[in-house]
């Protein structure tokens, strides 16, 4: 799996829930640093997406998700008006949501990544929990 093939099968769990009143992959090539994907329901949700296909065989080696200071920008303003915006980073053993972007600059052992990663269904009721409470 690549990092498009994680978003469309977060897309397609997220519709099946049918939920949300927007699931938006965004493509923008006209403005740099637009996170990866939007979602609404109550409340609002950005999320930057990376995904890693094979994780380091060392559990001390750091994993520093490629976040570009663009992104860097857009999802700091966004938190700083109240918005809810992740780094969101997939791996075969789960999916571990980064809501701390300077943690995020500063990178994660593959053991704390794998520790802190939550499963894919929790991911997706996670979303469905922050885009809906009152």
């Amino acid at each position: 799996m690549n990092e498009h093939g994680f978003v469309r099968k977060v897309h397609r769990a997220l519709k099946k829930e049918g939920r949300l009143t927007r699931i938006w992959k965004i493509n923008d090539n006209f403005q740099g640093g637009v996170p990866d994907a939007f979602y609404c329901a109550k409340n609002q949700l950005w999320v930057e997406f990376k995904y890693i296909g094979g994780l380091p065989k060392r559990d001390t080696t750091v994993i520093t998700p490629d976040v570009s200071e663009l992104q860097y920008e857009w999802l700091e303003e966004l938190q700083k008006s109240g918005v809810a915006a992740w780094v969101v980073v997939g791996h075969p053993k789960g999916v571990f949501v980064i809501k701390n972007l300077d943690e995020c600059r500063e990178g994660y052992t593959t053991k704390a990544l794998v520790e802190k990663s939550i499963s894919f269904a929790d991911f997706i009721q996670l979303i469905l929990y922050i885009c809906t409470r009152p």
